[in-house]
């Protein structure tokens, strides 16, 4: 399980796998507040490839779960930090522009 501190004071609702059974259920958590570097991004849309699989399943046996797959998103920039360059409130991101797809 996630570490939980006083700054972790932002609910974040996802999708997660809680064992190696490959099933995907709701998981509602708290993180930290966005620092100086940090974007966030609410996500439209989300993608799981064969590696999010092998990963949910625990095929290479490094899982640690609960475990959120899903690294191929579209989204729109709600919240930039004021020391990130490159990004702006309101712009739409889709990952597989930046890592090559």
């Amino acid at each position: 399980m996630a570490e939980t501190t006083p700054n972790h004071t932002q609910t974040v609702s996802e999708w997660a796998a809680y064992d190696s059974s490959g099933n995907i259920t709701p998981y509602t958590f708290k993180r930290r507040e966005n620092g100086v570097n940090d974007v966030s991004i609410e996500i439209l849309y989300c993608g799981i490839c064969q590696t999010d699989i092998h990963y949910v399943k625990n095929e290479w046996g490094i899982t640690r779960y609960p475990v959120v797959p899903g690294h191929e998103i579209v989204g729109v920039v709600s919240k930039v930090g004021r020391e990130v360059k490159g990004f702006k409130g309101g712009w739409c991101y889709d990952a597989s522009e930046k890592d090559g797809g």
